[in-house]
C-alpha cells in the first residue's frame, strides 16, 4: 500500500514589543478541472461539489438501478449534490461501453478489469479521495483506473441432494450435474467459472479449465443454464460473481 506523508515548516511572525503572532491565510488556488487528483483540482472535497454544482449534470453509463443498490446511490447523490444523473444505457458491457464513449461522452466508467487496462492509455487521469489508501495491485499508478469491487468465485451445490465438493476434479464423480452461468464465449460470469477450474496453486492454465468442462460434457453432466428465479434441485453449479471492474474518475 502506497502511503505518502509530507512535512511543511510553519513560519510565525512576532512583532517588536509584544508576544502576539500574526498568520496570513493564503486563498485557495483556483479551481482546475483538469488537474490529476481531487486535492490538486478542488483542494478540498467542499469545493469539488461546488463546482459539480456549477456544471450541473454526470454522466454515467453502465450502471442498472436493479444492480449493487446503484438505484438508491445514484437518488442519493443527486438529491444530496442537486445534480442531474444522467443514466446512459444501463445494460451496457464493458466493450460497449468503449464504443460508444466518443457518441455518450461518460463522465464515468465502469468497466471489467482487463477492459480498463487495455484501454488506460484513452482515460485522462484522475486521483480519487483516498486515493493513497488503495493497494497498489487494485489502481493504475497514474490514475487511470481503479478497482470499485470486486468478487470470488464458489461452488454452489444442493447439500440435500450431494456432497459438497473438495474441488474442482470432484464434479466428475457420479452423481454431479453442472451448469454454468451462461456461454463462457458470451458472460463473463460463465468465462470466469472456466477460469477458475483453470487454477493449479494459484496460476490460471486455461486449457485446464476447458478440458475439464469438455469431460463434464462429454459424460452428459453438464446442464443448460438454470433461470435466475428457479432453483437447480439435484445440480452443483459453478456461478461466479461479476469480475472486478474499474472506474475511472472524472
Amino acid at each position: 500500500m502506497t502511503v505518502r506523508t509530507c512535512a511543511a515548516i510553519a513560519a510565525v511572525l512576532v512583532s517588536a514589543g509584544c508576544a502576539a503572532s500574526t498568520t496570513e491565510e493564503k486563498p485557495p488556488a483556483p479551481v482546475n478541472a483538469k488537474a490529476a487528483s481531487m486535492q490538486a483540482g478542488f483542494t478540498s472535497m467542499d469545493r469539488l461539489a461546488e463546482a459539480a454544482k456549477k456544471e450541473g449534470e454526470l454522466n454515467v453509463i453502465a450502471l442498472p438501478r436493479d444492480w449493487v443498490n446503484y438505484g438508491e446511490i445514484i437518488d442519493t447523490f443527486a438529491d444530496k449534490y442537486d445534480i442531474k444523473v444522467n443514466q446512459l444505457e444501463p445494460g451496457a458491457s464493458s466493450r460497449r461501453q468503449m464504443e460508444a464513449a466518443a457518441q455518450l461522452k461518460p463522465d464515468v466508467f465502469d468497466l471489467s478489469l482487463e477492459v480498463a487496462v487495455a484501454n488506460a492509455p484513452r482515460f485522462a487521469p484522475y486521483k480519487v479521495q483516498g486515493w493513497h489508501d488503495l493497494p497498489d495491485h487494485v489502481k493504475d499508478r497514474n490514475g487511470a483506473w481503479y478497482a470499485g469491487y470486486g468478487g470470488y468465485m464458489s461452488l454452489g451445490y444442493d447439500s440435500a441432494k450431494v456432497k459438497a465438493p473438495a474441488s474442482f476434479a470432484d464434479l466428475l464423480k457420479p452423481g454431479y450435474t453442472v451448469a454454468l452461468p451462461g456461454d463462457p464465449r458470451q458472460t463473463a460470469a460463465a468465462f470466469s467459472g472456466i477460469m477458475a477450474a483453470s487454477l493449479q496453486n494459484g496460476v490460471p492454465q486455461v486449457q485446464r479449465g476447458v478440458e475439464l468442462f469438455t469431460k463434464l460434457k462429454k459424460e452428459g453432466k453438464l446442464a443448460e443454464p438454470p433461470r435466475p428465479t428457479s432453483s437447480s434441485t439435484g445440480t452443483t453449479s459453478t456461478p461466479s460473481a461479476p469480475p472486478s471492474p474499474a472506474r475511472r474518475g472524472r
